[in-house]
């Protein structure tokens, strides 16, 4: 039978490779009490800053957050904010050792000014094109080096010039000689380049990738078929839905119809970093053995742990035990769905 208690305690024990593009996310918090006499724009007094790590990063301390085993692999750049993201990510202890420090290229970096806790800007510092391809090479012989010691690859594409050309699929055939199972969420707007792996994209990501706008079961249908074809249909797809959930295909049903795992009710502040939480939730329950609707349910209340949070959030263990008694019957109705989608 399926428990929290017992998935969570499984999720511990996964070693999980995360590939993909790093970011550090800069907050500058103040307070914001008159307009600029230059423009009609806010003047914020800076009472603080804080850095948080982002993008393929916050994947990584979401799952060492839950307990696991992390290794990290991207590239990096040789400048202050490159140091500060090594500091945000060395405080979930992740590993490090496989980054590939590139001396020409910038971290990418977002920096959020904030006031009232609400965002009132956003600065961005990144460059798009591809890497470079001695930095590709570096990049697969770091991840060769660590299948061995994986139980689960995650690729996390924000489309920053890391997962494109051949990288994606090369990893993921060398991650299927070890047998080992890979999870994708990435920004693409075709996923054919990660066929054999499970694919997360959220609703705009499906759209954007299918050319059906999802209003409808109907055009979710649609949306999920063309996905599946664009990956071989082998392996499950989830689309997440925002406060509608998240619908996986899996299987051959008949109708193509998707399962809809519905969001959990609560209050939402910031969707900041969500979508990676969800998919170091999925993976890690993957890995240890649920199912893909058990591991859907888990990595809907982790979402729901993060979107209360001001700024890029983690979930852990107990965050997410906290969330499933509050929210009560709700949570014995999941499991009862989860008895009845094995019989």
């Amino acid at each position: 039978m399926f428990t929290a208690e017992r998935a969570l305690r499984a999720m511990s024990q996964v070693r999980v490779l995360i590939v993909g593009d790093l970011m550090l996310d800069r907050y500058v918090w103040g307070r914001a009490t008159r307009l600029s006499p230059e423009a009609p724009v806010p003047v914020v007094e800076v009472m603080r800053e804080s850095c948080v790590a982002g993008g393929a990063a916050n994947v990584a301390v979401n799952a060492a957050a839950m307990g696991a085993s992390v290794r990290l692999v991207g590239a990096i750049g040789q400048d202050l904010a490159g140091e500060a993201l090594r500091q945000a990510i060395h405080r979930f202890e992740v590993g490090t050792d496989l980054l590939v420090s590139v001396p020409d290229r910038p971290t990418t970096e977002k920096t959020r000014v904030m006031a009232a806790n609400q965002q009132l800007l956003r600065i961005d510092q990144e460059e798009l094109s591809a890497v470079a391809g001695e930095v590709e090479e570096q990049v697969l012989r770091q991840v060769e080096s660590a299948l061995p010691h994986t139980d689960v690859v995650i690729l996390s594409d924000y489309r920053k010039g890391l997962l494109v050309g051949t990288l994606p699929p090369r990893i993921i055939e060398l991650a299927q000689r070890a047998g080992l199972p890979v999870v994708t969420d990435s920004k693409a707007r075709h996923y054919a380049p990660f066929q054999g792996s499970v694919i997360t994209p959220n609703r705009l990501e499906a759209e954007r990738a299918t050319g059906y706008e999802i209003q409808d079961a109907v055009s979710l249908v649609q949306a999920g078929g063309v996905l599946r074809e664009q990956t071989g249909g082998a392996l499950p797809v989830l689309i997440t839905l925002g406060d509608e959930g998240i619908a996986f295909f899996e299987g051959e049903r008949a109708d193509g119809a998707p399962t809809v795992i519905p969001a959990i009710s609560t209050s939402v502040y910031d969707v900041t970093g969500a979508g990676d939480t969800v998919v170091s939730t999925l993976a890690l329950a993957l890995a240890a053995g649920c199912s893909v609707r058990e591991s859907a349910v888990l990595a809907n209340y982790a979402a729901a742990v993060v979107v209360r949070e001001a700024g890029t959030a983690v979930c852990t263990p107990e965050k997410l035990r906290a969330m499933i008694e509050e929210s009560g019957e709700v949570w014995e109705l999941y499991v009862s769905a989860l008895q009845e989608g094995r019989s």
